[in-house]
Order: structure tokens, then C-alpha cells, then sequence
């Protein structure tokens, strides 16, 4: 911070006191020697510092520091600090100069700016110290930064923050949340990034204040929702709102008794959208976090936070409704997040060149925004780089890769690294600028994307993620099985290779990969596959593993990271998260995975868990050793009751196992025998219990000893984990069985011996049957040798009867070939015919193809044709305006009108336009009568009438017969001033023409000049405008009250609207919208039916007064025009109040503004002469208007329907009237006349 020290000099010794007292720095500008450069380097600190400090004393010289004080105070409002001291050395302020310093100080604090008393608390404030303490809460986030100007908005602000604090919001406003004047500016800045809303108070002073200016750049910087609310009248710095402030919703503040109905519109806007708009000011403050600690790990995102980070993302990436985008901070912090958690194994690698850093970094946003997992690694480009192992990994462990080469390949880098993706056999996409003399390696596995320089990046990824999307689920799930080859290849321990449960997961693997051609299995991962299978079978017991893992879901990277590292030395590992929506009940095959580790690991949860507590209780019930494992970043949060006693065995792990994985081997190797055998014999334990203690899955007698003598030793020497109670029974029952087995051995052997002797005499009657029986059997074998060769004479006669039918089937199969060659003849015949078919009809598709393409090239020569009569015509129009005899120049502009007609181009021509109006102009009437400037007109149709009125109050009634026969038929002097008239567009009831007077009073007249002008006599109150006269209702705005007066039940009725004398009201002819304008707001509003009340639609600020409105409904827009001769143009809609089009359509004072619905044009006239023929539309500033200007000035104007024509009475300021075409067809057809009438016709 810096404080420039200004204010009396003349040796006044004030900064020799303050400035030891400062811990900020300051700029002194009191110097011994004074010269040009002295200030240059004044003005120079001046415009550097943060605070300019006035210190006024007695010796004060002059009055240039007064004023200086006053004038900075209006212009850097927040910059000024002011002080009076009564004396100095002596010296002190008279009473009439402390009374005028007392003034002065009172308008600078006024202007928002700070006044102290004494040094002592310029001192304090300055060194005041920025802690904690004096902040009046600590909090991260907040819901709403307050933005504001003090001069104007400071109480209204305290105001507004503590309503909303009543909601439940939390609010940032500095003169809660800082201590004024230490690091303000960060502070600041940091109150605005770590903000979900943006309010900025719109005052003269927050327009105009650099500080104010620097908290809206701020928030668009952080993209913030940004909330404007207005509550003070700018008066003349409306004009210097910034432009985006001017183009959102406000919020209307400006009346007091409205605050709390406007307060709730504040409360919605805030919960509107709260899902994405909240996160983004949540996830901001984290990465901030992360990033001020270096990137430290532990402050990523873990578990369903990151899962809820990444879906926010999706969301509002998607959302093209909501402003606020991410900010490059938030998807480096949540891909850092993923990436983590995937153990570094990225969906997209993106290579690049230092001179693509910007186009990388836009890519990396835009595919991180998409849904990816990012990893980026820049190139020196070189000429002796060589591939790093550190990029080697990189590619290896990334599932697709993408390379930005330079423009100009140096070396032989890039070659290395796609060399080395083809030997990796992943897919990869090779970007080159079309001014690159580099080459894309063409292989199966890159695709080349040519780029130029301004190619938008969302183009890039549009075709990246075309390509990214193919085959993604499969190249995912490939590269996992990739990185755990590279893992074996590297380390060769067997933990590496895939378990029994893996080999399960990635099963449908190899046929998937077996029809992904190029991107199917690399060599190295079906020989890591082959080799995993057989191991397993080499192997005796398939399902063991060292470690079985049990963690909860916000865990899972960690566990990720742990099994790697198991797997690198040798242990397999198993690990299972526990859901919470998991029975509390263990499944047996749970049970059987933990009986066949030798170690349980659990990694301790934040919080109680029921489900952890089973699996835990049922490991202690398998007697299995339990290692508790705690991350570091939660190592200072109590354990749960449960888990108190695993509190000291418990071994505290980093995130990145860097610093604990000693710890954790040497768990591991502790009595690696006892704990293999306490497995053996708990697996062992565990089949015989499935088998329902079925014996024969009792131990044998050699391994029931080894079970007698680890169960022994195991007891004696106290080993942990000790033996359990259901292996004690399995190996004693063992025993049991081992030893009954043994006894009836000895009982059967004394059997044995009395069945031999038995034994001995049965053979030897055995033998004698024996002799008997060999003697029968040569006889019965002589006959049975008869019998062979009869039956063998048999089988050689059946062996030819069957080749006789072996010759006959294969006559038959020959006959059968012929036919089936006979069939194919004709199957390859018809397939012939189908083809001359498909033959014709592809021509006769070609034919309708030609034809439709000749169609579309004659409607294009059509057009072009047309486009060229066009531009042929408007050159004619030009031609014509050069041409200096009249009947030619009239000529040439009827046929150029002809021309544009016929083929659709703009009739409506500026210059065609004048050229026929100066040919015909001496033949339009003008009136003459008045004396003095024709203040009113009006034309009634249906009489063919005419109504004028001058500024002295004469009348005039003139009969139109034609556009050049115009009389006058009656003339009355009024006896009051006329303020306004209007003319009903009906007949009914003799109310043709109202007069309204200076006074309020109100006449009417049937303009018949026999009749009387007319008083209405049942009037209560004062007239200030009629505001409508159509058919049976008269509109009249009154002092307080908008009026209608029902002509059939005479009666008047008060609207809804209420109005004063500043409130302008314009109603449409329908008389169910209507148009005010009150205190700088332009508000519409609408009824449904005549019966309805009048409801605010929309509005709008709108500084200037208006004078002149026209509802041009077939358009829906609203056209409004101010005394300056602006015009601004309003949707009707809703939705669009604030897409106005504003525009300058006079120099001068606008005097009228009226549509012509038989036109179809918009006629304007200003005071100057200059009167305008407009053609609407939904932008009525985009189409230029015909043109033409009378020689004096125009003070009334009016439409007349005379014929079939639209003709402009104007009232000039010599009292003539002057008669204009108010559209072209009038003077082209008096052309065509007059051209016929002198037989030159024949030249059209």
C-alpha cells in the first residue's frame, strides 16, 4: 500500500511526526530544492497511490489545497482522507476559518470519503493489522458480494446485507468484512472469487468510482452472476452505466415501501440456478487451496465430493442458458482430482510444442469440460532431444494421445515419440498447421487433423470428440489391462499377473479386441493375459492372495494406488469397497475371500459404519491379522467407538504411499510361516464346515501331525494372530479320527489272517473245477470255428449287395449335381436380371438427379437475372437524378420503378421518391387562411374533412374533394387556448372532434359548421390529456388518475394506473395497452378484455421524456420518440423488453410521429422541415427512410386517405398548410397519367 502525504506545507513539521509512526509506504512530496522534475514525480506518486491524504493546519498558504481536497473527494471518492488539526507550533483556526474547514470536512464525508481528527488515527488506520480476529466471522464462501459507491449507496447497503442476513445468507460488504485500508485491494478481490453472487449498486458515485469499476472487472474476470439493483436516480450519469450493467434485469430498489417485496425478487434470484451457481464459488475456494499448497494431493477431491464436482461440471458446461462458465481453475483442480484418482492414467494425453501453449490450454479446458481425463506434457523441439522416461510413462499409461507438432520440426523428437506410440500400439491424433512443414505419421493408428491458426478451438473439438468416442469403453478397459502387463514386464513378481477374480472381471476382453482390428490386443497384453492363466493353473490354491482390503468408496484411489504398490512387491492383494446401501449381514463368499488372505487390511472410515463393523467382526471370528490403515489427511479426527480398539495398531499412510510403504512391508513380513499356515488350516477348517463335517475332509495322519505340532507351538509362543476356536476343533477332531482309524487297522488284521486259510482250500477245489471246465471249453471252441466260417461266407455276401447300393446312391448324387448346377444357371441368370433392373433405376435416378439440378440452376439464373434487373434499375434511379430534362428524367424513373417492382427489389427509394415528387409537387394543393403557425390538424375520412387550428386559436374547416381541390367551409375564434385535440375515428353520438384547453376544460364539437363547440358539463375533475377517443370511450389522464368515460352510460371510471403530472400516458387504438412513463421508467402495460384491469408487462429505464408513441401491432414492437428526435423501438414481448433499438431519427425537435396502416409506413416530422417516410420492422434503424424537407419549418402534422392514397397535411410556421404524397403509388400513377396525357406512353 502507498499513501501520498499532501496538504500544508510552509514548514509545517506534521509528516516529521506521522511518517516514523507508518508501516505502509508513502511518498513525501516536500522537498528542500524544488524543481520540474519535483513534479513530474508528484503527479507521477500521485496516480500510483492507493490513498491521497489532506492534512490541513493552521500554516496552511492559500486556498489551492481546500479546493484540491474538495475536487479529489467528488473524483477518487475512495482514495480521500481528510484531516484538521486545530494547532500547530502554536498557531491555531480562527472561528470564522474552523467554521469553514468544518463545512468543508462535512462535504467530503458526505461525498463518502474518510475525515479524521488527529494524526493518532490516521497512524491506526494505517497500521491497522489484517487478522482474523478482526473480521467479525471466518468464513471460506460467501453467497453475495456487495459492490457499491459510498456517497450515494453505503446506508442502503448496511441495509440490504443485513436483510439478507435475516434470510439465512451469508454477505460480504466491506465495511463488515475488512479492515478498512490493510491490503484492501487483495482482500477484495479475494471477497469476489470466493463469492457465489455479484450485486453491484448502481449510484452516480459506483459509475464513476475506479474502485467500484475494478470489482465489476473482477467479477466478469471470475465469471460471477452479476446482480444490478438500482435505488437512487442517476440524473445525468445515466448515461455512464457501464454497458454491462445496461444490458441485464435490474433490480428496482428506487421506492422505499417497496424493499421487501423486492428483497424476495433478490431471495429468488439467488436460488435460481443455486445447484450450478454455489459449486462454482465452493469449487473455486478449493482449488485455490490446493494450488497455494503446491498442488498438494491431500487437498484434492475424493469420493462422492470429486463424483459431485465432475457432474457439476458436466451441467454447467451443457447449460448455455446460465452466463457463468468454469473458470480454468476448475477444471485443472477437478481433472487433477480424476487424474489422481485413477492412479495417473489419463483418457486424453496431449503432446505439444511451446508455441501451441495457448491452443493446448484451450484444447485441455474444452476436453476436461467434455468429460475427460486430461494429462498434458510440453516438447523442447531441439535438435538433440531425446524421449524422457518420464514422457515414456506418460504415453504408456494414457488410452489415447494427441500431438500438436510445431510449424517447423526440429530434430528428430517427434519422430522418436510417434515411433514409440506405434510400438505401444495406441491410438493417437497427430494436429499440424496448414502452414507446417511437418508430416503426420499416416498409420491404423493416427488420423491427421490439419488446422489454421484461427480455427476455433471448439471446431477442434468437435472433430477430436467424434473420433475420441469411438470404441471408448473398450479402450479404457484395454489400457487398464495394459498398464498392468507394463507393471509384470517391469517388476515380474506374480502378484502382478491377474487373479482369479480379476481374470472374471476382464473375461469378455479378448473377444471383444479379437474384432477391433489394429486396436485389438497388443502382443504384449495377450501374452500377459496367457501367462496369468497359466499360473493360475501351475498354482495349487487359485482363490489365495496375501492381502484382502476392505475400504469405503471415498477411498477407492487410495486402495488403487496401495495395490500397485503390493503388486511391485510380490503381494496380491483383493480390495472390496463397502457401499452404504451393503446388508450388515456377511455373505459366505465373502467370508471364504477374507479365509483365503493371510492379511486384512481395512482402511479406517471417517465415521461409524455398520457394515465395516460385520466384515471386521467376521475377519476377527477367522482369526485373521487385522492391519488398520489411516490417510494422513484425516489422522486428526477421532475415531469411532467401534474402531478404538485398532487405535494402536493403526498405521498412519500419505496419500502417495512415499513415506509409509516401509511401514506397511514391514506389517507384512512379521511371522510370514504362522500366518501361511493359520491360513492353511482355516481353509482347510472352512471345507470341511461347507461340507457339513463330513469326515472325509478331516486332515490325513501326516498332515493331522504338522496341524498338532503349529497349533502347539502356536499356543506355546503366544503368535498373533492366535489359532481359532473352530480350527482348534478342526484339528483336534483330526486327531480323533486319525486315531480311531488307526485301531480299526489292527482289529482287521487278525481278520486277515483266519481268511487266508479259508482262502487256500477253496483254491484248491477251485482247480479241480477248473480241469473240468477246460475240457468243455475245446469242444465248445471246434464248434464254434464252423460257425465263423459260415458266418463269415454271409458277411462277403452282404458286402456286395452293398457296394450295389453304394454304386446306386452315387448315380444318384451325380444326377442330384447336375441339378444343383442346373439351379445355379439359373440363380446367376436372375441375379443378372436384378442387376439390369437396379441398372435402370439407378438411371432413371440419375435423370431425376440431372433434372432437379437443371431446375435449381434456372432458379439461380432467375434469381441472378432478377438481381441484375435490380442493380439495372437503381443505376436507372441515378441515371434519372443526373438527367436534366424533365419528361426524360420522369420517364427513366417510371421505368426503373416498373423494374423494381416486377422483381421484388426496394420500391421504397429515397432518390426515386423525390425525383417523382419534384416533377408533381407544383400540382399538390396548399392551403392558405391562417396568419400565424398551424399548431393542430386532423383529417376525418369519411367527410373527406379537414381540421386546423393556429396558435391564435382560429379554426378552420376545410372539404377535401381531390389532392389538388381543397376549399375552406368554416372558420371560428375560439374563445380558450387550445392544449391538445382528437378526432374519433367513428360516428357515433356527435362526439367527432375533442378540444382540450389550457385550463383543464374539455370541449366537443360534430363538425358540422352549424353546430356549437360544446363544454362537457359532467367533468369532476381536471383534464392534463386526452389520452384516447375511439368509438364509444373517452380516455383522459387527469392530475392523479387515468379516466374512461362511457359516451352510451355517461359515466366515468377510474383505471388501475395511477398517474401525476410527470407521468406521460399513450394508449393504443384497441385501448388494452398502454404506454407511461414516470421518473426515468417506461413501463407496459396490458388487460385482456375491456372488462380487466390494466397489469404491468415489462419495464425499462428510459432517461429522456417521450413524447410520441405508435403501436405497430403487426409487428409487435412499440416505437416511442422523444422531443430530441430519437427514436427507440421496443418488442412487445416480455422476454425482449430490453433489446430496444435506439436511434437518432431527427437533428431536431420531433413534432409528430404517426402510422399509416394503409401504407404500411411509420411518417415523422421535425421541426426543421425534414419529414420521413419509415418502413417497419423488427429493426426500424436498419432500413433507410424516404426523405424530403420544406423550406419552412413544421409545427403540425396529420394523415389523409384521400382516394386510394395516403396523403401528409403539414402545418408550417407561416400558417400555410402544405399537402405531401405520404406513399410512391400516388405519384407513379399522376405520372402515368401526365406521360399519356402527352401521348409519351409508348416510352414505358
Amino acid at each position: 500500500m502507498n499513501v501520498f502525504l499532501g496538504g500544508t506545507c510552509n514548514n509545517s513539521r506534521w509528516r516529521e511526526w506521522l511518517m516514523p509512526q507508518l508501516t505502509v509506504d508513502y511518498f513525501n512530496p516536500v522537498v528542500t530544492q524544488w524543481h520540474e522534475d519535483c513534479l513530474a514525480r508528484e503527479l507521477e506518486a500521485k496516480q500510483a497511490a492507493d490513498f491521497w491524504l489532506f492534512v490541513l493546519t493552521p500554516k496552511i498558504e492559500g486556498y489551492y489545497s481546500l479546493a484540491e481536497v474538495v475536487d479529489t473527494s467528488y473524483k477518487h471518492t475512495d482514495r480521500t482522507i481528510f484531516c484538521i488539526l486545530d494547532e500547530d507550533e502554536g498557531l491555531r483556526f480562527n472561528k470564522q476559518q474552523l467554521t469553514v474547514l468544518q463545512t468543508i470536512g462535512e462535504t467530503i464525508e458526505a461525498n463518502g470519503s474518510l475525515w479524521f481528527h488527529s494524526l493518532e488515527q490516521i497512524r491506526d488506520f494505517f497500521n491497522a493489522d489484517v487478522s482474523p480476529q478482526l473480521l467479525p466471522f471466518k468464513q471460506d464462501t460467501f453467497d453475495v458480494f456487495i459492490s457499491y459507491g459510498r456517497r450515494h449507496s453505503k446506508n442502503f447497503a448496511v441495509q440490504l446485507r443485513e436483510a439478507l442476513i435475516r434470510k439465512g445468507y451469508s454477505v460480504w460488504l466491506d465495511k463488515e468484512n475488512i479492515a478498512l485500508a490493510v491490503d484492501f485491494q487483495q482482500q477484495i478481490d479475494e471477497g469476489i472469487r470466493h463469492a457465489a453472487n455479484f450485486c453491484f449498486i448502481i449510484s452516480p458515485h459506483a459509475v464513476h468510482s475506479e474502485y467500484c469499476r475494478k470489482e465489476l472487472n473482477k467479477a466478469k474476470e471470475f465469471n460471477k452472476r452479476i446482480i444490478p439493483i438500482h435505488h437512487v436516480d442517476m440524473g445525468d450519469s445515466f448515461d455512464d452505466i457501464p454497458a454491462d450493467i445496461m444490458r441485464l434485469n435490474w433490480l428496482l430498489f428506487d421506492q422505499t415501501e417497496l424493499f421487501d417485496p423486492m428483497l424476495n425478487q433478490f431471495v429468488n434470484m439467488l436460488e435460481q440456478d443455486k445447484t450450478l451457481v454455489n459449486p462454482h464459488c465452493q469449487l473455486l475456494f478449493q482449488a485455490d487451496q490446493w494450488q497455494n499448497a503446491g498442488k498438494n494431493s491431500e487437498l484434492l477431491l475424493y469420493g462422492e465430493e470429486m463424483a459431485a464436482a465432475t457432474s457439476w461440471l458436466q451441467n454447467i458446461s451443457q447449460r448455455r442458458d446460465v452466463e457463468i462458465v468454469p473458470l480454468a481453475e476448475h477444471t485443472q483442480f477437478i481433472n487433477a482430482s480424476q487424474y489422481f484418482s485413477v492412479d495417473t492414467q489419463a483418457q486424453v494425453c496431449i503432446v505439444y510444442a511451446s508455441n501451441f501453449k495457448q491452443r493446448q490450454q484451450e484444447l485441455e479446458y474444452q476436453l476436461i469440460c467434455c468429460g475427460f481425463i486430461v494429462c498434458s506434457n510440453v516438447i523442447d523441439t531441439g535438435p538433440n532431444v531425446t524421449l524422457e522416461k518420464q514422457t515414456e510413462t506418460m504415453l504408456k499409461k494414457s488410452v489415447n494421445i494427441v500431438l500438436m507438432l510445431p510449424e517447423q520440426t526440429v530434430g528428430n523428437i517427434w519422430q522418436q515419440i510417434q515411433a514409440f506410440i506405434e510400438q505401444q500400439q495406441k491410438r493417437y491424433f497427430t494436429l499440424i498447421s496448414t502452414n507446417s512443414n511437418a508430416t503426420g505419421n499416416g498409420s491404423d493408428f493416427n488420423t491427421v487433423i490439419k488446422l489454421a491458426t484461427n480455427d476455433e478451438t471448439s471446431a477442434l473439438v468437435d472433430a477430436l470428440i467424434e473420433h475420441l468416442t469411438i470404441d471408448h469403453d473398450y479402450l479404457c478397459l484395454r489400457n487398464d489391462l495394459y498398464c498392468r502387463a507394463i507393471q509384470w514386464f517391469e517388476f515380474q513378481t506374480d502378484a502382478a499377473l491377474l487373479t482369479l477374480q480379476e481374470s472374471g472381471e476382464y473375461s469378455d476382453f479378448l473377444t471383444l479386441s479379437a474384432n477391433k482390428g489394429v486396436l485389438g490386443a497388443p502382443a504384449k497384453l495377450t501374452e500377459f493375459i496367457s501367462i496369468s492363466g497359466e499360473h493360475r493353473q501351475e498354482t495349487g490354491n487359485h482363490n489365495n492372495i496375501d492381502i484382502y482390503i476392505c475400504f469405503s468408496q471415498e477411498d477407492n484411489n487410495f486402495v488403487r494406488r496401495l495395490s500397485r504398490r503390493l503388486r511391485e512387491l510380490n503381494k496380491t492383494s483383493y480390495g472390496y469397497y463397502v457401499a452404504t446401501t451393503d446388508s450388515d449381514e456377511v455373505s459366505e463368499a465373502v467370508k471364504n475371500e477374507i479365509a483365503n488372505a493371510k492379511f486384512v487390511f481395512f482402511i479406517v472410515p471417517r465415521q461409524a459404519c455398520k457394515v465395516v463393523s460385520s466384515w471386521l467382526a467376521a475377519a476377527e471370528n477367522l482369526g485373521k491379522h487385522i492391519i488398520p490403515l489411516r490417510l494422513e489427511r484425516f489422522s486428526n479426527l477421532n475415531y469411532a467407538a467401534e474402531y478404538q480398539k485398532y487405535h494402536a495398531q493403526t498405521i498412519v499412510v500419505d496419500e502417495l504411499l512415499e513415506f509409509s510403504m516401509a511401514e506397511i512391508v514391514n506389517a507384512l513380513n512379521t511371522n510370514d510361516e504362522h500366518l501361511e499356515s493359520h491360513r492353511y488350516w482355516l481353509q482347510k477348517k472352512q471345507l470341511w464346515q461347507q461340507n457339513n463335517s463330513n469326515s472325509e475332509f478331516l486332515l490325513g495322519s501326516k498332515e493331522s501331525l504338522f496341524a498338532s505340532k503349529w497349533l502347539e507351538t502356536a499356543i506355546s509362543h503366544d503368535h498373533e494372530p492366535a489359532p481359532t476356536g473352530t480350527q482348534v476343533e478342526f484339528i483336534n477332531a483330526s486327531q480323533q479320527y486319525v486315531s480311531a482309524t488307526l485301531a480299526k487297522g489292527k482289529r482287521n488284521q487278525q481278520r486277515l489272517k483266519t481268511f487266508s486259510i479259508l482262502s487256500s482250500f477253496l483254491c484248491g477245489l477251485s482247480l479241480i473245477l477248473l480241469f473240468n471246465l477246460y475240457t468243455q471249453s475245446n469242444r465248445l471252441a471246434q464248434e464254434t470255428k464252423i460257425a465263423k466260417h459260415e458266418r463269415a461266407n454271409a458277411l462277403k455276401q452282404e458286402h456286395l449287395a452293398q457296394i450295389e447300393r453304394d454304386n446306386a446312391v452315387k448315380q444318384g448324387e451325380l444326377a442330384q449335381k447336375e441339378r444343383d448346377n442346373a439351379m445355379a444357371q439359373e440363380y446367376i441368370a436372375q441375379k443378372e436380371r436384378d442387376n439390369a433392373k437396379q441398372q435402370e433405376k439407378r438411371a432413371i435416378k440419375n435423370k431425376e438427379q440431372a433434372d432437379q439440378s437443371a431446375l435449381i440452376a434456372k432458379v439461380e439464373q432467375e434469381k441472378a437475372q432478377r438481381l441484375q434487373s435490380i442493380a439495372e434499375a437503381e443505376a436507372l434511379v441515378y441515371q434519372a437524378k443526373m438527367h436534366q430534362e424533365p419528361r426524360q428524367q420522369l420517364t427513366m424513373a417510371l421505368n426503373a420503378y416498373h423494374v423494381l417492382k416486377q422483381n421484388g427489389g426496394n420500391t421504397n427509394n429515397n432518390i426515386l421518391f423525390n425525383l417523382l415528387y419534384q416533377q408533381q409537387k407544383n400540382g399538390l394543393a396548399v392551403l392558405k387562411g391562417h396568419q400565424s403557425s398551424v399548431k393542430y390538424l386532423a383529417f376525418e375520412k369519411n367527410k373527406q374533412q379537414l381540421i386546423s387550428i393556429d396558435v391564435n386559436n382560429t379554426l378552420y374547416l376545410w372539404q377535401v374533394s381531390t389532392a389538388r381541390n381543397i376549399k375552406p367551409i368554416y372558420q371560428n375564434k375560439l374563445s380558450f387556448v387550445v392544449k391538445q385535440i382528437a378526432l374519433n375515428l367513428h360516428d357515433r353520438h356527435n362526439i367527432k372532434l375533442l378540444l382540450l384547453s389550457q385550463s383543464g376544460q374539455l370541449f366537443h364539437w360534430s363538425l358540422e359548421p352549424k353546430s356549437e363547440i360544446t363544454q362537457f358539463e359532467n367533468l369532476n375533475f381536471k383534464v392534463d390529456r386526452i389520452s384516447l377517443l375511439n368509438n364509444d370511450n373517452l380516455w383522459l389522464q387527469g392530475e392523479k388518475h387515468l379516466y374512461q368515460y362511457d359516451v352510451i352510460e355517461q359515466n366515468w371510471q377510474k383505471q388501475a394506473i395511477e398517474v401525476n403530472k410527470s407521468t406521460l400516458v399513450f394508449l393504443n387504438k384497441d385501448a388494452n395497452e398502454v404506454v407511461t412513463q414516470h421518473q426515468g421508467i417506461v413501463k407496459l402495460w396490458r388487460r385482456d378484455s375491456l372488462f380487466d384491469p390494466f397489469k404491468s408487462y415489462w419495464s425499462v429505464p428510459q432517461k429522456s421524456l417521450i413524447s410520441q408513441v405508435i403501436f405497430v401491432q403487426k409487428h409487435h414492437v412499440i416505437i416511442a420518440g422523444d422531443e430530441q428526435g430519437w427514436f427507440y423501438q421496443y418488442p412487445i414481448t416480455a422476454k425482449d423488453e430490453n433489446k430496444a433499438d435506439i436511434f437518432r431519427a431527427h437533428d431536431h425537435q420531433l413534432v409528430a410521429s404517426i402510422f399509416s396502416s394503409q401504407s404500411n409506413s411509420i411518417i415523422s416530422a421535425s421541426l426543421n422541415g425534414t419529414i420521413k417516410l419509415w418502413q417497419p420492422g423488427k429493426a426500424l434503424s436498419k432500413h433507410s427512410p424516404i426523405q424530403f424537407t420544406h423550406s419552412q419549418w413544421i409545427h403540425s402534422l396529420t394523415l389523409a386517405a384521400i382516394g386510394e392514397y395516403t396523403f401528409i397535411f403539414a402545418g408550417t410556421e407561416s400558417g400555410d398548410i402544405k399537402l405531401y404524397p405520404g406513399q410512391i403509388d400516388s405519384l407513379i400513377d399522376h405520372g402515368i397519367e401526365f406521360l399519356a396525357a402527352n401521348n409519351l406512353k409508348e416510352a414505358l
